[in-house]
């Protein structure tokens, strides 16, 4: 079904996910795609068609049964299970992602965080042990860990996302500012709050 459905669809479901578990937690039992629509900041039309997409939920006149919806959502994203990550890089931006709790919350965990500078390695954060990069390629196999984040330099991201590979990571959420090239079949997604901040600037100084 994935490959039918279209990526920005594909990008508001968890989104869909994150208020219908909000709805659950209210006692809701059924919702309609206009309560939907207002809580997600779309429009009626556009709920209808992303939920008619994934096979067609709901009922005219009646609206979507949440508990339904939600669970389907669960199981589509892969989210039935705990899912272990490991960091790599554990600079002032990689302490941070190994103390936020929001990961497990969704099913993911970080399990394993290295670095190569000796004055992180052995400490502890969050109490996740950091070890010496040159322990992941260890690691990533004996626990057959398909999930990586990098928060590196630039200069040295792209080389440590291909040992990750080679290591059997699969999907990587990279924080480095640099465009990472991976081989097919891959998965990689970016965020650079660098360019994100930039973004917003431009707007906030044209007005728009």
């Amino acid at each position: 079904m994935k490959s039918t459905i279209p990526e920005p669809t594909l990008r508001r479901l968890s989104y869909y996910l994150r208020y219908l578990e909000r709805f659950k937690e209210k006692g809701l039992n059924i919702i309609s795609s206009k309560e939907l629509s207002i809580a997600l900041g779309l429009s009626d039309a556009q709920v209808r068609r992303d939920l008619f997409t994934l096979g067609g939920f709901g009922k005219r006149g009646v609206g979507y049964d949440v508990s339904k919806l939600f669970n389907f959502l669960n199981t589509f994203l892969g989210l039935d299970n705990l899912q272990s990550i490991i960091l790599v890089g554990c600079g002032n931006l990689g302490k941070a992602l190994l103390q936020y709790k929001g990961f497990k919350k969704r099913k993911f965990i970080i399990t394993h965080a290295f670095d190569n500078d000796k004055r992180l390695i052995g400490k502890k954060i969050a109490g996740i042990n950091i070890q010496d990069s040159k322990e992941m390629q260890r690691e990533i196999r004996k626990h057959k860990i398909i999930y990586g984040i990098i928060a590196t330099p630039a200069s040295s991201a792209q080389g440590v996302v291909n040992s990750m590979i080679d290591y059997g990571i699969k999907a990587v959420l990279n924080f480095a500012p640099i465009k990472i090239h991976v081989s097919q079949g891959i998965v990689i997604s970016s965020v650079d709050l660098t360019t994100e901040l930039e973004w917003l600037s431009f707007h906030v100084h044209h007005g728009t």
